[in-house]
């Protein structure tokens, strides 16, 4: 009976410290945002890693041609809020229809347990000027 107890009690203190050990992040799978289209984005490595860089390549189709103003914006957020610098970089004016746009060497944060990823091709940082829009949300 005291053999039993104690490997009941073996078993379950070893569950309990795997459940609490952070598991790997599988690959990384993007969704649409509400009311735009989706862009189909391909990471490099996949899943990323806080504080190494990334590589994007966001695809999709647009709308409406882009302006000089319109920017690829990648960023991480928590509870409304952006988890360190967001990412912009000028996108060529396009006319409506296919876009691909790479962006090489963005840096990742050093991420929570939970958060948002955001990668949208917009005008500015306002939601009302996106163009197209993907959204992943880790650890939720």
């Amino acid at each position: 009976m005291n053999r039993n107890f104690v490997f009941a009690v073996i078993l379950l203190t070893t569950l309990s410290i795997v459940n609490a050990i952070p598991h790997q992040l599988e690959n990384i799978t993007y969704y649409q945002c509400e009311n735009y289209p989706i862009l189909t984005i391909s990471l490099e490595p996949n899943p990323w890693v806080s504080g190494t860089p990334e590589n994007y390549t966001a695809s999709g189709q647009i709308e409406k041609a882009t302006t000089k103003e319109t920017i690829l914006l990648i960023l991480f957020a928590v509870g409304g809020k952006v988890i360190g610098n967001f990412y912009q970089q000028p996108i060529p004016i396009t006319p409506a229809g296919s876009i691909t746009v790479t962006a090489n060497n963005v840096l990742t944060p050093e991420l929570p347990s939970t958060y948002a990823n955001i990668v949208a091709i917009s005008d500015t940082i306002h939601i009302k000027d996106m163009y197209a829009c993907a959204i992943t949300y880790i650890g939720y």
